[in-house]
């Protein structure tokens, strides 16, 4: 597995955490509307799911993105970029290539 490949499965899971956060607060709305609950419901039950949804993206965006050499920030570039890691193959920051091998005893050794 490539660093490359490592990204674009970390981007499937931000993608598909959103869609199902999407999904359910979408699903709470329609149903507080059908069954006619009180608006203060829809504060408490509905915010807190959008809520969660921005803080996911913002989290994964800064975390889960780093060059595994410089340790720079690459989700700054990713995200913004349509989700995907298309015209990247060596980090802005240090060149570092994103087609290279995963050395499992390196990423071992250089996660905190």
């Amino acid at each position: 597995m490539t660093y490359r490949q490592r990204f674009e499965r970390r981007l499937r899971v931000c993608r598909w955490g959103l869609y199902a956060i999407v999904l359910l607060v979408t699903g709470l709305f329609i149903l507080g509307r059908n069954l006619v609950m009180p608006d203060w419901v829809g504060t408490f039950v509905i915010f807190p799911f959008a809520v969660g949804a921005f803080l996911f993206l913002f989290v994964a965006q800064f975390r889960w993105f780093g060059c595994p050499a410089c340790r720079a920030n690459l989700g700054l570039y990713v995200v913004p970029a349509g989700w995907g890691l298309g015209r990247f193959r060596y980090c802005p920051h240090c060149a570092f290539d994103l087609e290279q091998e995963i050395n499992t005893a390196d990423l071992a050794i250089r996660r905190p």
